[in-house]
């Protein structure tokens, strides 16, 4: 028995290796700082030890045939009961059979805060106060702008934790979290209660001793997250998973750090919340480490395949080939969702972000394709967009894990890329093919355009560089692009500060701001042939109204593009933005696809359909053998370790 528990143990151990990812500010500068995140791995253990969960000899007892179908009546109550509890909070009838049938409920969180105000050594309780973030390799090591990791940081007033900002952790932060987590994802129960150790973060992170006595009770939680503030300049936070449960490999303990440098108690919008969001969907399944651990229901075991790699390439204004090697996730429902938003059929894999350090690449989604979905690495899209969004390719990615069914109830669209059709998949930026490019791709920083949004007029963000772009160039200029690394340097319309069409405001006689206007493309008393505009809108039975002074223009029904010359009689144009009505007055619907492919080969493209020019397929690292990647895990693990 003792050589059997060493044995599970050994694999817990291997499954267990952690991945820590960052949410980096954005940075406006040719090759933004890249940030490697901390890595640790624990071992999490089992409480019970081989038939105490009632395994082994089967158990003697006289069949008692009427109490044998009273048991099944109760059980087929239960799973109706079930069904229609799930049905209740937002899951269709095929999601909500499944969710009953495979014991799937609510997710339960349990946030410890102990660990946030420690003198252990990395958190600022004072300025002044020297402390240590990573593994510095000497006392010579000094953080600054440029140095963030394994070094020595002397904090400074806005890292100190404060009695504010404990508060607004306790009180507004982790409840938001635990509210939206916890109705919006349910998971399968824990078999038995786990044993975890004293610091299984590693880290200085270090639990009570009532607390590692109590343990994972599997009666009352599912998930345990030790929180911490720690600051590390230009990182909003990060966070990983530390231990996993023996029988599905879902991760059952991991840490949250908050950065305390960027929370702004007075400012509820500051973004950090998004932040706490972003990071906590890394903990439970966004994470490389976790990828070939996915379950696969319809075989019981780890999917065959959760990634491939193509390779694009690019001859750059030197005449020299750049290529670069991107992973995508190919899995079922994510690739479904994403045919569905492109509105392209050809697609086989929803691409990885490949740009910046290892706390970013293959663990966000790419955020040229993505812009505000809530796991792009990045926020940089504040200068395009309001907020970050939990689409549907988090609710995607969450349930092709194996180890969540979501409620898409709370599922936003996310609208950059709708309908935009295969070129934006398959073509570089200034290449691609929309009919309404309004916010997307520009070239010319001189004139005015709206937001994708249509939120704000805006101009192109193009910044200049030091060096030659290579394979990030998009514009005649090879040391000019956009300004977001992340974006991988393509330009778009970037709001004015002062022209929020939302916001009082003064403007041409024809002009309306307040909080039912919007931006449109316009050149209606204007000499120029692109320009912008805000004009009040109206929405009405699934159309879009603009209107001009005490005119209205009535945009299409089926929200396509649409120019219209002389607008109401007035001179110039007004342009009706494509997906208009879903951009500016619905709350869009999305809901989980049914019936997509278990086997991951029928996820191919079509026969007819083309791929893109510019990418060649390779093998794809999951196909390796589960010793293989065991193997590999332990040497990553290794490799990881020795940069923190």
């Amino acid at each position: 028995m003792r050589t059997l528990f060493i044995l599970t143990s050994l694999f817990v151990i291997l499954s267990a290796l952690t991945t820590v990812l960052c949410h980096s500010k954005a940075v406006f500068e040719p090759m933004p700082k890249t940030h490697v995140c901390d890595h640790e791995h624990v071992v999490d253990t089992s409480k019970t030890t081989l038939f105490e969960n009632g395994e082994g000899p089967a158990l003697q007892y006289k069949v008692n045939h009427e109490e044998t179908f009273s048991r099944i009546a109760q059980e087929q109550q239960s799973v109706a009961a079930k069904i229609s509890n799930y049905r209740k909070r937002g899951l269709n009838e095929q999601a909500a059979v499944e969710a009953a049938a495979d014991n799937f409920q609510p997710m339960r969180i349990t946030f410890i805060t102990s660990t946030m105000n420690v003198d252990d050594g990395r958190t600022c309780l004072s300025t002044g106060q020297v402390i240590q973030v990573g593994s510095p390799a000497s006392s010579a090591v000094v953080c600054s702008d440029t140095v963030n990791s394994n070094c020595w940081e002397t904090c400074t007033a806005a890292m100190v934790i404060t009695t504010e900002k404990l508060q607004y952790m306790t009180d507004t932060l982790i409840p938001q979290l635990e509210s939206l987590f916890e109705n919006a994802f349910s998971t399968r129960r824990l078999s038995t209660d786990l044993l975890i150790n004293r610091q299984p973060c590693g880290n200085n992170i270090t639990l009570s001793s009532d607390r590692v006595n109590t343990g994972i009770v599997a009666s009352e939680e599912d998930l345990i997250v030790l929180v911490t503030m720690r600051p590390k300049r230009q990182v909003l936070g990060y966070a990983g998973f530390c231990a996993v449960e023996p029988n599905y490999k879902r991760p059952v303990v991991g840490m949250l750090n908050i950065n305390p440098m960027y929370i702004d108690p007075a400012d509820p919008l500051s973004g950090i919340v998004n932040t706490a969001k972003h990071e906590l969907t890394h903990l439970l399944a966004f994470s490389p480490s976790l990828y070939d651990y996915w379950y696969d229901s319809s075989t019981g075991g780890p999917r065959d395949s959760t990634t491939d790699s193509i390779t694009k390439s690019f001859i750059d204004s030197s005449s020299t080939l750049q290529q670069k090697s991107i992973q995508r996730l190919v899995t079922p429902q994510i690739v479904q969702q994403a045919r569905i938003h492109f509105n392209c059929s050809s697609i086989t894999g929803v691409e990885l972000e490949e740009y910046g350090g290892a706390g970013s690449r293959g663990s966000h989604f790419e955020s040229r394709l993505f812009m505000n979905e809530l796991m792009t690495a990045s926020d940089g899209f504040k200068s395009y967009a309001d907020s970050a969004v939990l689409s549907q390719f988090t609710f995607a990615l969450l349930e092709d894990s194996g180890w969540y069914k979501g409620n898409w109830t709370y599922a936003k669209s996310l609208l950059w890329g709708k309908n935009a059709g295969c070129s934006m998949i398959n073509d570089r930026c200034e290449d691609w093919q929309m009919r309404d490019n309004a916010g997307y791709f520009c070239s010319n920083s001189s004139l005015s355009y709206c937001n994708f949004e249509h939120t704000a007029v805006s101009y192109c963000g193009i910044s200049t560089y030091t060096a030659a772009l290579g394979y990030y160039e998009h514009l005649p200029d090879n040391k000019q692009g956009g300004y977001i690394g992340f974006m991988d340097f393509c330009p778009y319309a970037a709001k004015y500060s002062n022209r929020d069409c939302r916001v009082s405001n003064t403007g041409t006689s024809l002009e309306v701001f307040g909080s039912q206007s919007a931006c449109f493309n316009s050149n209606t008393q204007s000499t120029k042939d692109q320009d912008a505009r805000c004009f009040k809108f109206g929405c009405t039975d699934g159309t879009l109204q603009v209107y001009l002074g005490s005119q209205q223009v009535s945009c299409p029904a089926d929200q396509s593009y649409l120019r219209i010359s002389t607008p109401a009689g007035y001179a110039g144009y007004v342009d009706c933005p494509q997906n208009g009505y879903d951009l500016l007055c619905g709350n869009v619907a999305v809901s989980r696809v049914e019936d997509v492919p278990t086997a991951d080969s029928s996820l191919n493209a079509p026969a007819d359909a083309s791929t893109g020019a510019d990418s060649s397929q390779t093998n794809s690292a999951s196909n390796l053998s589960l010793l293989t990647k065991v193997f590999a895990l332990i040497i990553g693990g290794a490799f990881l370790l020795a940069q923190v």
